[in-house]
């Protein structure tokens, strides 16, 4: 399984192996580190772009590949 990784704009990140443990460690950074209290749909919100960012990433790098391969 490929892990989901957001990073802050203070530095940290936030690795996770699924959504539900990117969800926690963003609301525990939010809490600890920012003073923030995130709603369980808040959390969910920024997990669910981080994770379709990841996806749009993981898509390019293939079509990458392919264009690599095509061009030998």
């Amino acid at each position: 399984m490929v892990a989901t990784v957001l990073d802050c704009e203070c530095g940290f990140e936030a690795s996770a192996e699924n959504e539900d443990e990117l969800v926690a460690e963003i609301r525990r950074h939010a809490r600890d580190e920012h003073g923030m209290t995130l709603s369980l749909r808040e959390a969910m919100e920024v997990a669910s772009r981080a994770v379709s960012a990841e996806s749009s990433v993981r898509a390019a790098n293939r079509r990458v590949g392919i264009r690599q391969k095509e061009e030998r």
